[in-house]
C-alpha cells in the first residue's frame, strides 16, 4: 500500500510537532542542571569563634544563562573537619530565584560546635563541605525539579599571626 501525498504530510508535521514538544519539554530540565551546579565556590573561610562555635563563611555563585527563571529551593551545606561533622548548622537561609540571564551569590555561615580546632600554629585541616542543592525551573506548561550534592574539599593549615 503506497502512502499518498496527504499521509506523508501528515506525517511530516506529526514528526515536526513532536520535536518541538520535546525541545519545549528539556528546557526547564537544560537550564536548571546548568543554574544548578554553583559557578563558584569561595570558602570555606574560617571566621573564628563565635562562643562555642567555630563560624566559616560560604559564597556560592549561580549564573543563568538559560531561557527560564531558575529558583532555589534549598541550599544545605554540612561543614566535615577531617571527615567528622561537628554537628554543622547553617545559621543563614535565605533563597533567591535567578532570572534569565542573570548571576547571583548566597552567602552561608555555618557553625561547628565542639569543634578541636584550636590555636596551635601549623595545625592542619581537611575541610570539606557537603552541599545539597535543590531547584526548580518551569517553561509553558512543563515544570522541573532537581537535586543535587556538590562536594568541595580544601586544606587548611593554622596560622595565628596572619
Amino acid at each position: 500500500m503506497a502512502l499518498n501525498v496527504n499521509h506523508i504530510k501528515f506525517i511530516l508535521v506529526a514528526i515536526i510537532i513532536g520535536i518541538i514538544i520535546i525541545q519545549i519539554w528539556n528546557i526547564p530540565r537544560t537550564n536548571l542542571a546548568n543554574t544548578i551546579e554553583p559557578n563558584r565556590i569561595s570558602g570555606p573561610l574560617y571566621r573564628g569563634e563565635a562562643g562555642a562555635f567555630d563560624q566559616f563563611y560560604l559564597n556560592y555563585k549561580f549564573k543563568n544563562t538559560g531561557r527560564t527563571t531558575v529558583e532555589i529551593k534549598k541550599l544545605e551545606p554540612k561543614i566535615l573537619l577531617n571527615g567528622t561533622n561537628y554537628n554543622s548548622q547553617q545559621t543563614t537561609h535565605k533563597l533567591t530565584t535567578i532570572p534569565s540571564g542573570s548571576e547571583t551569590e548566597l552567602v552561608r555561615v555555618v557553625q561547628l560546635s565542639n569543634a578541636p580546632i584550636g590555636y596551635i600554629e601549623g595545625q592542619n585541616w581537611n575541610i570539606t563541605v557537603v552541599t545539597e542543592i535543590s531547584g526548580e525551573s518551569d517553561f509553558l506548561l512543563f515544570r522541573h525539579s532537581l537535586t543535587i550534592t556538590n562536594v568541595t574539599s580544601v586544606d587548611w593549615e593554622t596560622h595565628i599571626f596572619e
